[in-house]
């Protein structure tokens, strides 16, 4: 695998886990909102995002800053966005003769053969 190929499966895991960390927070505003159902994880997801979201927009005005209903709607829409995204890279990779399952299955043997030597 050269460097052009890497670079680009490093690019589809990084996108698969902000898909994936998107998907966790939509789930836990949609069961806030929702008042039924939720954990204290989910509290904990939601105000996390509101304070890495309000940091950003420090300076907006108390009344236009994000209502949970928003919160849910942008999130909708950047993972539908992340899924477009996470096609074409996989897509990307079809093209360039990479099998993603296959490596996705050595990177777990390795990580299982590393722990097996620790444990022993």
């Amino acid at each position: 695998m050269n460097h052009i190929q890497y670079r680009v499966l490093y690019k589809c895991f990084v996108l698969e886990l902000k898909h994936v960390e998107s998907v966790k927070w939509m789930d836990a505003f949609r069961r806030v909102k929702k008042g039924e159902g939720f954990s204290n994880e989910d509290i904990q997801l939601v105000a996390g995002y509101y304070a890495k979201h309000e940091s950003r927009n420090f300076r907006m005005e108390q009344s236009s800053r994000l209502s949970m209903e928003d919160s849910i709607t942008t999130l909708d829409f950047e993972v539908s966005g992340q899924k477009e995204g996470l096609a074409s890279v996989q897509k990307k990779l079809k093209v360039n003769g990479i099998n993603l399952d296959l490596i996705r299955r050595q990177i777990r043997l390795k990580v299982q053969k590393e722990r097996v030597n620790i444990a022993i």
